[in-house]
């Protein structure tokens, strides 16, 4: 009474090729989902490590700047100029961190996470835009 599979695309051409293109959309789906996937992991290991070492950079660079303005003010105690030298240090701190987060401003705004994914998927859409046109 009802066609089988076969004998419905023959009735139908268009429903195989409609099975064709949503097989190979499923197929593009999975195979980016893995590709997000490990680059997650890669993304999630790389910010681990560097954040850990950024941390341990900051803390002791804290620590030596914490000795040496100790240092300096002991140094200068016993004379007139010891505001105005721990003020200068503290200006220069101020300064170099001001320095610093402009260096990393630039940074942040053009990383990309995911890039290779965002990229894959561009040209999946691209080929699948190509391949529903065709007859």
């Amino acid at each position: 009474m009802f066609p089988g599979i076969d004998g419905l695309e023959e009735v139908f051409p268009p429903l195989k090729r409609l099975g064709d293109i949503f097989r190979v959309l499923l197929t593009g789906v999975h195979h980016r989902m893995e590709l997000a996937g490990l680059e997650l992991i890669e993304t999630r290991n790389e910010a681990v490590r560097c954040g850990l070492w950024w941390a341990g950079a900051v803390l002791l660079l804290v620590l030596g700047l914490a000795t040496l303005t100790a240092l300096v003010a002991a140094a200068f105690w016993d004379t007139p100029y010891r505001l105005a030298v721990l003020g200068l240090m503290s200006g220069a701190y101020g300064l170099s961190a001001l320095i610093c987060l402009a260096r990393v401003r630039p940074h942040l705004r053009h990383w990309r996470p995911f890039n290779a994914t965002t990229e894959q998927i561009r040209k999946d859409i691209v080929c699948l835009e190509n391949l529903s046109r065709q007859p």
